[in-house]
């Protein structure tokens, strides 16, 4: 008996011990269903598809940044804390749970495509581009092999999978929500204007997705498309200090979104601050001078009763739940 629960100890030890490796840097194979307590900690991960009373659920999903095509990590749990403590809030009868989307972390194997493809390929760059007289168009081959099939775009395809698969396992389509941050942001609109039956709504932080070179045919490609957008249910968090090295990406560049029939547009402080205070990073306690990163700061806590509102009043406009549902956290 004593040799049993030493056993057990030692088993729930090293169990707890891998839970903890995850919560600090998360694989490329990560994915599942994602949560911590309202003080952001207790982080927990399970992995895995399977909901239980499917239709009492409100499924939000995860997109993480990036436009490459092989990434080593899909996130750091400390970048995770926003999205994490929705997780378990209730509107009306139905429980929000997170999945965190782990599968666009590398596409390279699907055959995307993205700037070190391009460079790889033709042993040129965007410089190259404008030193044989190119300049960044598509007539220079670097940049038609970019676009031939775009990382942004695969990323689309992928996360278009996951969501039929949760619907076929009995969650409303109108039930699923998508959050993504930078081009996970960018692809949550992209969702909420053309793809908005899979979706009761999207929620975009920080929409970028483009390389640094002015004018590149990406920013075209993707600016263009959004541009003839007519309708789009979606939550926007863009910053007038999104300094990025994407080319054009504050909220002065993208304010055109707002303008887009059915866009929730929210402007952060300059600063990068929140109700005036100074926002600082999650990874060391200093100023956070990019507010391209607010949503992993502390600071932008608050901003998730605007998101849970968000939700609420697309389950009602949809007819999920009455005008009297609350929004309700442990």
């Amino acid at each position: 008996m004593k040799k049993f629960l030493e056993f057990i100890i030692l088993t729930l030890f090293f169990l707890n011990l891998n839970l903890s490796v995850q919560a600090k840097q998360l694989g490329a194979k990560s994915s599942g269903f994602i949560s911590s307590n309202l003080e952001g900690k207790a982080f927990k991960l399970i992995k895995g598809y399977e909901i239980e009373n499917p239709e009492d659920k409100i499924l939000l999903i995860w997109n993480h940044g990036g436009n490459e095509t092989k990434e080593k990590f899909c996130n750091q749990s400390e970048d995770l804390t926003f999205i994490s403590m929705l997780s378990g809030a209730k509107i009306g009868e139905k429980e929000i749970i997170v999945w965190m989307n782990c599968l666009i972390t590398n596409t390279r194997h699907l055959d995307a495509t993205g700037g070190r493809e391009a460079g790889k390929k033709f042993k040129a760059s965007a410089k190259k581009c404008i030193k044989k007289g190119f300049g960044h168009t598509l007539e220079c081959p670097y940049w038609k092999e970019y676009l031939r099939n775009l990382s942004t775009d695969v990323r689309m395809q992928v996360t278009e999978e996951v969501v039929r698969k949760f619907n076929s396992n009995g969650v409303p389509f109108k039930q699923i929500f998508l959050a993504g941050h930078s081009c996970g942001a960018w692809n949550a609109i992209r969702y909420a204007a053309f793809k908005e039956e899979l979706f009761g709504g999207t929620i975009a932080f920080n929409p970028n997705c483009w390389p640094k070179e002015e004018n590149n045919p990406v920013r075209q490609y993707l600016v263009n498309e959004l541009k003839a957008a007519k309708y789009a249910n979606s939550l926007v968090f863009a910053s007038p200090d999104d300094l990025t090295h994407d080319w054009k990406a504050t909220s002065t560049d993208l304010k055109w979104i707002a303008k887009i029939p059915g866009v929730n547009w929210f402007e952060y402080e300059k600063g990068p601050k929140v109700n005036g205070k100074p926002c600082k990073q999650s990874w060391d306690g200093k100023k956070l001078k990019n507010g391209h990163w607010i949503v992993f700061s502390k600071c932008s806590w608050p901003h998730q009763e605007l998101v849970l509102k968000f939700i609420r009043n697309s389950l009602i406009n949809d007819k999920i739940i009455s005008p009297e549902s609350k929004i309700l956290r442990n």
